[in-house]
Formats: structure tokens, C-alpha cells, sequence
């Protein structure tokens, strides 16, 4: 099959769209009917529309670069551009100070006039007319970047997932272009979603990921498993999930408030229900850890407003027992 031509004449350019080190055949390979051909050659079946319908399937796909190098050197070259300008225009605000000149011809050295500036000093109305879009570039892409730089880097799932994608269609992207994925500290997700420990905890167990009720039940036209098949990638309810973790939330908040309350009513000993009490509060520390993503002083707040609440019931426990 002849290679298609792009241009006409002398100048035609003739493209092979044959992948970097397929053999020279001239006989048509018939098309794939089932997934395993269509695995051996990725590259035809998959690459691009199969990549990037994974990368906006769900919001644990989709990373890119953040090009920190980039960006603050093509920030410095704009700052240095803006700042040889800016001695120019005061170069020319001085020579107004400066300049010698008669009665009659005051207004040259004039400074309180974008008209006369027009006219008698054109070198200082050109540089800021310089200025204006440079300006406007520094200001786009400084607060772009610092928008950019904002966001956290790309959680080590979400590079996994895609690395994992990658490994799993081996050819489906060239290998100069799917390099990005390794360059870890400047990547950054599309969509960051904070993620509680105990939720990203219930995301490890795969078995617990695959439970049928936890899979999702949309048929998104966006979704990658509607339209190319994989036996390892899986999508589940973010719905689902988040209810699961609700519910695990309230049951061990339930126990950490009624399980005290009971012990420290049974507790004979004041120095029973301060070792109850001294258990209890690490380990509602460590739960509030585990379950919200809460800052450290919010947590030692929780903890001690908790703390309060056990010397309440250790308070009714001790009053109980001496009445009884």
C-alpha cells in the first residue's frame, strides 16, 4: 500500500504512517475482530482516543505537567524585557528634568501630556506603547502560574493509575511522548480532590473497589470502558464510596460516645475511669485523623471538646456509685 503524498510538485512530502520499526510489508493486514488482535497493535486500535478518553474518564486519571522551569524563565525574560524599558522611559522623564532650554521652548521638556508627547517626545510615547502588551503578558502568566503553582502535586495514585495504563498498552503511545508521566514532582492533577485517609484506605483493598455495589452504574458517554476494553481498568461509584465512609464515620462515632459512656458508668475506681478516659482520647485522636482532613489545631480542639464530654459521664458514673 503506497504511503499517502502531502503537497504536490517538487515538494511533495511522502508520510508513513507505519510505526518506528514495523517491516517493510506491502501486503494488507486485515482488520482486528476481537481484542486480542486489536492488542497487538495498540498503536492502530488505541493510542490518542483510547489515551485521552481514559485521561477524562474520571478525575484520578487526568494528570499534566506544571513546566515550573519553564515558566519562571519565560516570567524572568518578560521581567527583564519590562525593566530595560522601564530605565528607557525614566531615562526620558530625567532628560525633561534636565534638558536646557529657552522660554519659548518650555513645552518640550512638558511631562503632564500624552499629546505632547505624541508630538515632541515620540521615543517616550513608543515605549509605552512597548510596555502595554508586555504588561499584559507579565500579568497573564504570573497569575497563571501562581495559580499553577497553587496546586498541590499530583497525588502518587493518580501517576500510578496512568504509568499502570501506559505499562498495560505497551505501544499505544510513542515513547518520546509518553515520558511526561516519569517527571513526578512537576506534575499536577486536573481536578484535586481531597481524600481522608480512611476513604483512601477502602480505595486500596481492590476486592473492596470490585464488590458489585460499589461499581459504577453509569454508562457516561465519556467513559473508556464503553468504548475499549481492559481487564484491569475499573471505575466505581464515588457516590457509593462516599456514603460507605458516612456510615463508617457515624458507627465509630456512635462507639467512641456510647462505649465510654457505658464503661465509665460500671467503673468502680476513679483511677478506672482516668485510665478509661486516657484511652479513649488518643484513640479519638487518631480516628478524627484518619476520617477528616482536618488542620492540627482543629483536631486538638475536637479532642478536647470529646475529653470534656468523658468528664461528664465520668461525673454521672461517680455520682451514680455514690448514691447506690
Amino acid at each position: 500500500m503506497a504511503s499517502p503524498i502531502i503537497g504536490s510538485g517538487t515538494n511533495a512530502t511522502i508520510v508513513d504512517f507505519n510505526p518506528p520499526g514495523a517491516p517493510s510489508n506491502t501486503n494488507p493486514i486485515p482488520i482486528a475482530d476481537n481484542n486480542d488482535e486489536k492488542r497487538e497493535q495498540p498503536w492502530r486500535y488505541l493510542g490518542y482516543p483510547a489515551f485521552s478518553k481514559f485521561l477524562a474518564s474520571d478525575d484520578d486519571a487526568f494528570i499534566v505537567r506544571r513546566f515550573g522551569t519553564l515558566h519562571a524563565r519565560s516570567i524572568l525574560m518578560l521581567q527583564w524585557e519590562i525593566s530595560r524599558l522601564e530605565q528607557a522611559l525614566d531615562h526620558e522623564d530625567q532628560s525633561c528634568l534636565t534638558q536646557s532650554l529657552s522660554a519659548d521652548n518650555q513645552y518640550l521638556a512638558n511631562s503632564n501630556s500624552f499629546l505632547l508627547d505624541e508630538q515632541y517626545r515620540p521615543k517616550r510615547t513608543a515605549i509605552l506603547s512597548q510596555l502595554i502588551p508586555l504588561l499584559e503578558r507579565y500579568d497573564r502568566l504570573v497569575w497563571y502560574y501562581s495559580e499553577l503553582k497553587a496546586r498541590p502535586a499530583a497525588p502518587k495514585r493518580v501517576v500510578k493509575n496512568v504509568k499502570n495504563w501506559l505499562v498495560e498498552n505497551e505501544g499505544a503511545i510513542a515513547d518520546a511522548e509518553s515520558q511526561f508521566v516519569g517527571m513526578d514532582k512537576d506534575l499536577i492533577a486536573m481536578v484535586h480532590r481531597e481524600k481522608t485517609p480512611l476513604r483512601r484506605m477502602l480505595e486500596y483493598f481492590r476486592w473492596f473497589r470490585l464488590a458489585r455495589c460499589f461499581r459504577s452504574r453509569k454508562d457516561q458517554a465519556h467513559q473508556y470502558t464503553t468504548y475499549f476494553y481492559s481487564d484491569t481498568t475499573t471505575y466505581y461509584s464515588d457516590t457509593f464510596m462516599d456514603m460507605t465512609v458516612t456510615v463508617i464515620i457515624l458507627l465509630l462515632g456512635l462507639g467512641m460516645l456510647l462505649g465510654p459512656a457505658w464503661w465509665l458508668q460500671k467503673a468502680g475506681s476513679l483511677s478506672l475511669r482516668l485510665s478509661i478516659i486516657c484511652i479513649f482520647v488518643p484513640v479519638f485522636m487518631l480516628l478524627l485523623t484518619a476520617v477528616a482532613p482536618l488542620r492540627p489545631f482543629e483536631t486538638v480542639a475536637a479532642t478536647s471538646a470529646y475529653t470534656a464530654v468523658l468528664m461528664v459521664f465520668m461525673q454521672l458514673g461517680a455520682n451514680s456509685h455514690q448514691s447506690s
